[in-house]
């Protein structure tokens, strides 16, 4: 069966010492990183990530996040929420998240991390990623952006813009001239 959405997700993580530094390098780290993220192209569900602006293509610890470049980015596309989900806490990925404590920490007093649904065969960018994750700080999730713990079906995201557009309709009709059409 075809699907009409897939799922988006972006998470960050700062490193707790810069990634040239040796303690960096010294706990695999980089390389750990990119044979799990490597793994997850031979995961069912997978269908897209970001790679990053290295030469060969294949780093995915180059990519660049607008507001901090010590940020390590991490932005993928699957076929449902239930295939990210699997990928992200069974498994390898599972064991390097428990890992990764001792080589990151992840400083944020706020969302580091946001899902989405996009159309099926379409790729976010790393702007599109950053204002749903601003959205989330700001209003908590919703079908427009939201977390593991809260989600949401893609169904409810055209039932929001159904919303939005009566609340604007509403709107308009509240500050037309008597007699004047909102429309």
């Amino acid at each position: 069966m075809a699907t009409e959405h897939h799922i988006a997700q972006l998470n960050l993580t700062l490193p707790a010492v810069p990634a040239d530094s040796p303690e960096f390098t010294d706990d695999d780290f980089v390389e750990s990183f990119d044979k799990i993220t490597r793994k997850a192209q031979f995961t069912d569900g997978y269908v897209w990530r970001l790679f990053g602006g290295s030469a060969d293509g294949r780093r995915v610890l180059d990519a660049v996040w607008p507001d901090d470049p010590r940020i390590v980015v991490n932005l993928s596309v699957w076929e449902t929420f239930d295939s990210l989900r699997e990928f992200v806490y069974r498994g390898a990925h599972a064991d390097f998240m428990r890992r990764r404590a001792k080589a990151l920490t992840v400083p944020f007093s706020e969302a580091y991390q946001v899902l989405w649904w996009i159309p099926a065969w379409t790729a976010p960018t790393v702007a599109e990623a950053r204002e749903r994750l601003l959205h989330l700080r700001e209003h908590g999730p919703s079908p427009y952006a939201f977390t593991f713990t809260r989600t949401f079906p893609p169904e409810a995201l055209a039932d929001q813009a159904v919303q939005t557009q009566a609340l604007q309709d509403q709107a308009l009709q509240d500050h037309a001239e008597p007699g004047i059409s909102g429309r």
